[in-house]
């Protein structure tokens, strides 16, 4: 485009590089037109578009276009889940702010700036039950520190949860009590009990030895 030119000192330029509008970040001007800037914008699909700056920040242009597109990713769950997974971390009004972004939780960011970097790293969802989980819940999102995990997974790796080390082996409460057939609230009961953690995972429940008992006594099923 042989009209373009460069932004100078006094000249009429508006700097709104690293500013969201919509689905999209600003990157880099490009150069201007009879006057009206172009800039290179960064969609939340991960396209990259050039567009007049005025327009996107006017609300006229909104994204890259993949909003009307009707099988577009950002129709997915999986848009649904890293939009929300930015909004806990960076928008003090979201209702759960506090327990993410008011603790230091961030967004990596490759993540931050491009959907399709994150669903490129995390792939699908398996599945409805499966959501975004961290980890270690006192690092942020990253590549490294997330999966998708069911809620019984995600149960297990909450900030309260209590490890028990038995045998060389650090499990929770929940997963000692599948492991051991020892109900999560009796193990819980037995901790507060004082008992040491051999006799808590070793000692059978009430109910294991009647069954135990039934199943060796002829006549009783």
């Amino acid at each position: 485009m042989a009209d373009l030119i460069v932004p100078r000192v006094g000249h009429s330029f508006k700097n709104i590089a690293g500013q969201q509008f919509g689905r999209l970040v600003a990157i880099e001007p490009i150069g201007s037109v009879k006057g009206s800037w172009r800039w290179r914008f960064r969609c939340d699909c991960g396209e990259e578009v050039i567009r007049r700056g005025d327009s996107v920040a006017n609300g006229n242009t909104s994204s890259c276009g993949c909003i009307r597109k009707p099988h577009g990713m950002w129709r997915s769950s999986e848009y649904g889940i890293w939009q929300t997974m930015k909004t806990r971390c960076y928008n003090p009004k979201a209702t759960n702010f506090a327990d993410y972004g008011g603790r230091g939780i961030t967004v990596c960011d490759r993540w931050r700036g491009s959907f399709m970097a994150f669903i490129a790293d995390m792939g699908p969802r398996p599945s409805p039950l499966h959501t975004l989980d961290r980890n270690e819940n006192s690092k942020g999102y990253s590549p490294d520190n997330c999966r998708w995990a069911t809620g019984k997974e995600q149960s297990r790796n909450k900030r309260n949860n209590v490890f028990l080390t038995f045998k060389g082996r650090s499990l929770t409460i929940a997963a000692w009590a599948e492991e051991t057939g020892i109900s999560v609230g009796r193990i819980c009961a037995r901790l507060r009990q004082g008992w040491p953690v051999e006799r808590i995972l070793t000692t059978p429940s009430r109910m294991q030895r009647f069954s135990d008992h039934s199943a060796a006594s002829p006549g009783l099923s």
